[in-house]
């Protein structure tokens, strides 16, 4: 049983290290890569909630029509929603129930 268990172990840290490393990897340490030029604000905050890891987001029907440009390469997913958010004039409410809400100003 020692052995089956210790082949396992073995197995699932060496079969697949992206797998693993981003499973090991909390949300406060992962980065975002953005590159988009006139990017609308849905779709920006798409990629950060993919990126970052985040399961439910809400955006308010009044966020949208808005378009920036951002190239970001490795920046800690906080620091990015900051920015992405101060510059669509966005806020969110701290995540309640794992959602997180985002309104416009």
């Amino acid at each position: 049983m020692k052995t089956l268990l210790l082949a396992l172990l073995v197995w699932t840290a060496t079969a697949s290290p992206s797998l693993s490393k981003a499973a090991a990897q909390p949300p406060q340490s992962r980065t975002v890569t953005l590159d988009v030029k006139d990017g609308d604000v849905r779709d920006v905050l798409q990629s950060l909630k993919t990126q970052c890891g985040i399961r439910n987001m809400i955006v308010d029907k009044d966020v949208g029509g808005v378009a920036a440009t951002f190239k970001f390469r490795d920046v800690p997913c906080e620091t990015a929603f900051r920015v992405v958010f101060r510059t669509f004039g966005l806020a969110s409410q701290p995540p309640v129930n794992a959602v997180l809400q985002v309104s416009a100003r």
